[in-house]
């Protein structure tokens, strides 16, 4: 596609709605640094009135609907570790019927969509490509 026919196409979507754009940041310099997964047990039916909800809720990051043992899984930024128990009170209270059936508090990050980080959270200017070949077998560790 030519640039101004995918500029046309991102300006389209963006206006209907169809698509957000966002700035990341290193966590400890957004006022939460406290990342957390929430793995959740959705019934079918009410998946699509769930994702409404979620979209309200500021501290999600992200909301991923797979297949498996827990079927919506969420990446939560919160401003301190107490607020893990209180997001959890959130979810409990806007979706009946869903169950929190697990929970992860990250401690420390290394890497972000390939970026190495350092202590801080920052990006270090390494980077680590995709893995493409399985076949490679430290090709995950370069």
């Amino acid at each position: 596609m030519g640039q101004r026919r995918v500029r046309d196409a991102v300006a389209a979507m963006t206006a209907q709605g169809r698509l957000d754009t966002r700035l990341d940041m290193a966590k400890a310099q957004s006022g939460r640094p406290v990342h957390a997964w929430y793995f959740l047990r959705v019934p079918a039916a009410l998946l699509q009135r769930v994702g409404s909800v979620l979209t309200r809720i500021g501290e999600i990051r992200l909301a991923v609907s797979t297949v498996g043992q827990y079927n919506l899984i969420l990446a939560v930024w919160l401003p301190t570790l107490g607020d893990v128990q209180w997001l959890e009170t959130i979810l409990e209270e806007k979706l009946p019927g869903v169950s929190i059936a697990d929970r992860s508090v990250v401690l420390r990050t290394v890497k972000k969509e390939g970026h190495r980080l350092d202590a801080r959270g920052h990006a270090t200017g390494e980077f680590s490509r995709l893995l493409t070949n399985m076949s490679q077998p430290n090709a995950c560790f370069e």
